[in-house]
């Protein structure tokens, strides 16, 4: 024992009242007299309660929470640093440091062990290359210099998935002794792989555009539990969904389009840069041609460098993943594991993660750390690593309970601390103490768990988010305002249905009480049925007495009567005169069948007969005699340019005519009406009748019935297996549009097993189509091959992407670039050439190669030359087709002009290559279309201006305007039925027009309105 306790000890022995020296105890025990005073009269303390005093927690309090961990551990639930933490942080009632829980494990390294854990697998393709790099740099600095681009005009965007129930690797405290039994190796997850993807764009000046979540979801429908949470004003985030929960072509433009064009407009007047990965919703053409229009450049990133230049994939996406793992461990512990993961609970634990790790330091540090702004390639060039995850932490407190002051109460209220029942006492309630913190923190937990529970419980409802016009394959994002009125407009169907429900148990019992009505009336008239019976049969009986007593009298009579011969009854009508009617019946009957059946009436446009000629010829698709001679004409054209060379016509088109008499001295040149109109087109060569050609594959599809991903796959294994006998020519081609000119060119790509041996490119005449660009390539390409000098006996084999020059392979060649076929024809019967197909954009080398041949060539043109310097017969079609067209939107743009504003206001094209949808409707509907687009109808004004004075109102009693079908009283009573349904029905006239626009321009709708109003009018 400490000499000095032990002296204190003799004092507190000493009787009460009894003297003592501080002098001679001091000199018993061998201490200082002046400390022996100082430590007896409370005024200092000994080193064991200093440190005692100084601890975060007591012995007692780290014991017990070393056999809470070993607890959690047992649950497959190992806590974090962060989650220690926080537990040490509840229990000492102040925040406790990094460096504690470092030195907490150290002190308890017997039962406490550090070890990494992950939840799910991970796997990582390296393809690092420095001169891949330094390309890529040369090229970005290029662009962003000869745009004179600002940081604020360069974005990078990405997509990152999310299995919202999985948890990512992360460092946990194991008990030592369940480690090592290797009972526990693994955290605790939910196991959810329900899946949906994330969009995020960033900009180089520090900002973030809103995340866009895809939700996999059937036929579009987003369900209320899985956007409850996101708030109007305080969440900015967009929504939308695909069948698969991936990013798709049809989702990735409408991103483009609804998001990043609508978030940055106000800078649409400069050029913006877009940096993204090479997925193949990125690279589609309606995605490229949007960029191009709206000045939006695309800066493609090189395969499989994401995780070295992409600023996303380097520093953000780590502290997001981190951060919503974070997230997720906390809900499961505060649900023990107990609760599922839904959808529903993503976007709360996902808009947390979200706020905390897209900051502007971040984002200034990714782009930094890419080397794109500032421009700085060498942040790349001279390292490859990837920034280290950033760890978040959290804390709360839960006990408003003091230790320490507990320590000081048992201390105060015992004379003897150092006695072995104080000292147990002290441990004890140190013991509880702590008990208590853990228990009601886990019972808060499990409190808010069930809480989540209950919300689940009642299944989401699919929210009608009502678009109002289509876009992309009806892929549309939604904003919080969007889905805040979706909501609305589903309470308001929740009403509608209830009232509907108490309309129908009204309706039944008014039902009920009219069927007992019913029985109570059909009782009255069976008993006056019988009572009304009963008095016929009294007169009956009455009549019948009186009948005999009358016969009684009439034979009375005869007997007093003198006896005269009967009169002679009336003669019957003749034999012959029967026999007459009916010959003359027959007669008439022959006569009313000679005659010839009436003719059926004619069918008739169901319009108005004052409607215009040129509205009647637009709504039935009918070219005008302008356009149809035009049309004609232009037809052909086409034919002439494009018959063989041995047709009748072919001389016709090129003999100058022999003029005599008088004409015969004219200097001019005339021409006939053939040469005049197949002046109309360009010229192109000639094709030759060639004899059928089949070879081998001619009648099998080339694709073998399989999609693209796995043919490719196949593809690739394919062609790595072959040796250097083999000899494989890839083809592909480009169709552009530079600088406001036409651009279609060629690319080709020859390798001798799996290498590289040549290479060429070309341009073709503009009148020429991708088609045509293939089918060159393949041919010039596969001669290039045979001028190798390779021996005759190898196998050349043409990998095209297009089928239908594959097609025109195997078979008969096609009208078009009919000589490049022809002269691939005649290879094939010399050597053993093949053909296979290599499907385009899927990374497949051969074909990649020579998609950047076909697309540097059109960068920079050369001249064509020989038969690819003529226009083919696709693209003297393709001039032919845009003649007419123009010729038609001519017409139309004349007439329409001179139509009334009421009209013009719908915008309707003028096309006559196709039905419209209109005339599918029946005829009567038809006729109300008509009416109602050309206004020329039963209409207010149309009798106004004839004196209709009894038509000119509704039954309603209000004008006939167009827009009065929408307001009519009639159909406002239906309003619960009508196709596409606003949220309330249309108050003012343009919100009647805006509806009725609707019903118009979806003729099906409009039929539906019409029979679920059951009245047009005064039908």
């Amino acid at each position: 024992m400490d000499p000095i306790q032990a002296a204190i000890e003799d004092i507190e022995n000493l009787e009460p009242g009894e003297q003592f020296s501080y002098t001679k105890i001091a000199a018993k025990h061998g201490v200082v007299r002046s400390t022996l005073t100082r430590r007896h009269q409370g005024q200092t303390s000994s080193e064991r309660d200093k440190n005692f005093n100084q601890q975060k927690l007591n012995p007692q309090q780290e014991l017990e929470l070393v056999r809470y961990i070993e607890k959690l551990t047992k649950r497959g639930i190992p806590p974090t640093r962060e989650m220690i933490r926080n537990f040490s942080s509840e229990v000492a009632h102040q925040q406790l440091s990094e460096s504690w829980v470092t030195r907490f494990i150290n002190r308890h390294e017997i039962h406490l062990i550090s070890k990494w854990t992950s939840a799910m697998d991970r796997t990582r393709h390296l393809a690092d290359s420095e001169s891949k790099y330094r390309l890529y740099f040369e090229l970005l600095h290029q662009k962003i210099t000869e745009y004179h681009l600002e940081a604020r005009d360069i974005y990078n965007m990405d997509e990152k998935g999310f299995l919202i129930g999985l948890i990512g690797r992360s460092k946990r405290i194991f008990s030592r002794r369940q480690w090592e039994k290797k009972e526990v190796r693994a955290s605790l997850q939910d196991g959810s792989r329900e899946f949906l993807t994330v969009l995020a764009c960033c900009c180089a000046d520090r900002s973030s555009l809103p995340p866009a979540l895809i939700y996999a979801a059937k036929n579009g429908a987003i369900r209320s539990s899985w956007v409850e949470d996101i708030k109007a004003g305080e969440h900015e985030v967009f929504v939308s969904s695909s069948p698969t929960g991936w990013l798709n072509d049809n989702v990735g433009l409408a991103w483009l389009e609804q998001v990043f064009d609508r978030s940055t407009k106000q800078r649409s007047g400069r050029w913006r840069l877009l940096i993204l990965d090479g997925h193949g919703s990125h690279l589609t053409m309606e995605f490229i041609k949007y960029c191009d229009r709206h000045r939006i450049l695309l800066m493609i990133l090189p395969p499989h460098s994401t995780h070295t230049l992409q600023p996303l994939d380097v520093v953000l996406f780590k502290p997001l993943s981190q951060a919503y793992s974070n997230e997720l461990t906390n809900h499961l512990y505060k649900a023990q594991g107990l609760i599922p993961i839904k959808k529903g609970d993503f976007f709360p634990l996902f808009w947390s993660a979200w706020i905390s790790s897209f900051t502007e330091s971040l984002i200034l540090k990714a782009f930094e750390a890419t080397g794109i702004w500032p421009i700085d390639a060498n942040v790349i060039l001279r390292r490859f690593a990837s920034t280290p995850e950033a760890e978040r932490s959290s804390s709360s407190g839960l006990s408003d309970h003091d230790w320490r002051k507990l320590d000081r109460l048992v201390r105060a209220a015992v004379n003897d601390s150092h006695q072995y029942e104080a000292r147990k006492l002290r441990l004890s309630v140190h013991h509880l103490s702590v008990q208590y913190e853990l228990l009601k923190h886990k019972n808060e937990g499990l409190k808010e768990a069930l809480q989540h529970k209950k919300k689940h419980r009642k299944k989401g409802k699919a929210l009608n988010l009502q678009q109002r016009q289509e876009y992309h394959g009806g892929s549309v994002f939604w904003s919080p305002r969007k889905l805040r009125e979706a909501r609305a407009r589903e309470a308001v169907r929740e009403r509608d249905e209830t009232e509907e429900k108490l309309q129908k148990l009204r309706s039944k019992k008014q039902r009920e009480e009219a069927r007992l009505q019913r029985q109570d009336e059909l009782e009255e008239r069976r008993v006056e049925r019988q009572r009304l019976k009963e008095m016929r049969e009294l007169e009956r009986a009455e009549k019948a007495a009186e009948r005999a007593r009358q016969k009684e009298r009439d034979a009375a009579k005869a007997i007093q009567l003198p006896q005269k011969g009967k009169r002679r009854a009336s003669a019957a009508t003749s034999s012959n005169n029967k026999r007459q009617k009916r010959v003359e019946a027959a007669r008439a009957g022959a006569q009313v069948q000679e005659e010839p059946p009436a003719p059926p009436p004619k069918l008739t446009f169901p319009a108005w007969r004052t409607t215009p000629n040129a509205v009647l010829l637009r709504e039935a698709a009918m070219p005008s005699a302008q356009v149809a001679l035009e049309e004609a004409k232009l037809r052909f054209a086409v034919h002439l340019r494009t018959i063989d060379d041995k047709h009748p016509l072919t001389n016709r088109t090129t003999l100058p005519l022999v003029i005599r008499g008088r004409a015969a001295g004219n200097r001019r040149i005339p021409r006939s009406k053939v040469q005049r109109v197949a002046q109309l087109l360009p010229a192109t060569p000639r094709n030759v009748l060639a004899s059928p050609h089949f070879s081998d594959g001619s009648r099998q599809d080339p694709t073998q019935g399989q999609g693209k991903d796995i043919a490719a796959q196949n593809f690739t294994i394919w062609w790595e297996s072959l040796g250097q006998e083999t000899i494989t020519v890839f083809s592909d081609g480009s169709e552009q549009q530079i600088n406001g000119t036409r651009v279609v060119t060629y690319g080709y790509a020859i390798y001798q097993g799996q290498a590289a041996v040549a290479t060429g490119q070309g341009s073709l005449n503009a009148l020429s189509h991708v088609f045509d660009a293939e089918a060159i390539g393949a041919c010039r390409g596969l001669k290039h091959a045979l001028q190798l000098s390779l021996p005759s006996q190898r196998e050349i084999v043409l990998c095209i992407d297009s089928t239908s020059v594959i097609w025109g392979i195997r078979g008969t060649a096609p009208t078009s670039s009919q000589w490049a076929f022809l002269q691939i024809h005649g290879a094939m019967e010399a050597y053993n050439v093949k053909t296979r197909w290599a499907p385009g954009h899927m990374k497949i080398v051969g074909n990649e190669l020579a998609d950047q041949l076909a697309d540097s060539e059109a960068k920079d043109p050369h001249q064509p030359y020989g038969m690819a310097a003529s226009p083919t017969r696709s693209g003297i079609r393709t001039v032919g087709r845009r003649l007419l067209e123009h010729t038609r939107d001519t017409w139309w743009q004349d007439k329409s002009s001179r139509l009334s504003a009421w009209y013009t206001q719908w915008q309707l094209p003028y096309d006559t290559r196709r039905t419209p949808a209109a005339l599918w409707l029946p005829r009567r509907i038809l006729a109300k279309v008509l009416m109602i687009r050309s206004t020329h109808g039963d209409f207010e004004w149309y009798h106004r201006k004839f004196n209709h004075e009894d038509t000119s109102k509704c039954l309603c009693g209000r004008p006939k305007t167009p827009e009065h079908l929408v307001f009519c009283k009639r159909a406002t009573t239906h309003f619960k039925k009508w196709p596409l349904r606003p949220i309330v029905p249309p108050r003012t006239r343009q919100e009647g027009l805006a509806y009725l626009a609707q019903l118009i321009d979806q003729p099906q709708e409009f039929e539906t309105f019409v029979k679920v109003t059951n009245s047009f009018y005064n039908e």
